[in-house]
């Protein structure tokens, strides 16, 4: 019966190592999008932006991203090779963003993380197209009469009476978080004693 037992322990360890060798030749490199930074862009322009990827499976391996269900009026583009990334490293990547003629609001498509021996990952990533600044209508040098108010020497500091003036009203400052926690501190100290 002891020989069974053993034989039969012998065997499970011999079936784990087996199972487990097994497991390790099949393992797959498995990467995720980890970050991608904030994209803002007007029509009719492009911007840069940067999407990092980082290697969650026991083996290192080459990844690259990848977009999927992009709007129409925007390319998305990754125009790099496919670049090495070691176990649990990230990885950041520059890719493009061109906006056509398109109304302004926030947009969004998928980021993937393709990677060789490696399902998709996909996360969902956010653009937002907003309006061209406005330029300002302000000229370098105005015109002397348009530079100065008509009353402008009526208006000068020499000219203002003191009741006229008025103080600033005076303002007490409140006491901050430091104040508050001394008066716990004190407040607890002062119970600790009585409980003695």
């Amino acid at each position: 019966m002891i020989k069974n037992i053993i034989m039969i322990k012998t065997s499970l360890i011999v079936l784990f190592t087996l199972l487990l060798a097994t497991c390790q030749a099949g393992a797959l490199s498995y990467f995720a999008i980890y970050n991608v930074s904030r994209i803002q862009i007007t029509p009719g322009s492009e911007a840069d932006f940067s999407v990092s990827i980082r290697e969650i499976g026991a083996d290192g391996g080459y990844a690259m991203p990848v977009f999927r269900n992009v709007p129409d009026g925007l390319n998305v583009s990754y125009s790099g090779p496919l670049r090495y990334i070691l176990p649990t490293a990230i990885r950041s990547y520059n890719c493009n963003i061109t906006a056509g003629n398109i109304p302004t609001g926030n947009y969004s498509f998928d980021t993937g993380a393709y990677g060789q021996n490696s399902p998709y990952n996909w996360k969902t990533t956010y653009a937002e197209v907003t309006a061209p600044p406005m330029p300002l209508n302000v000229s370098k040098n105005p015109p002397e009469s348009e530079s100065r108010p008509q009353n402008y020497a009526a208006n000068t500091p020499q000219n203002i009476t003191p009741a006229q003036s008025s103080p600033a009203p005076e303002t007490k400052p409140s006491p901050g978080p430091g104040t508050l926690l001394a008066i716990a501190a004190v407040v607890a100290a002062g119970k600790m004693k009585w409980k003695r």
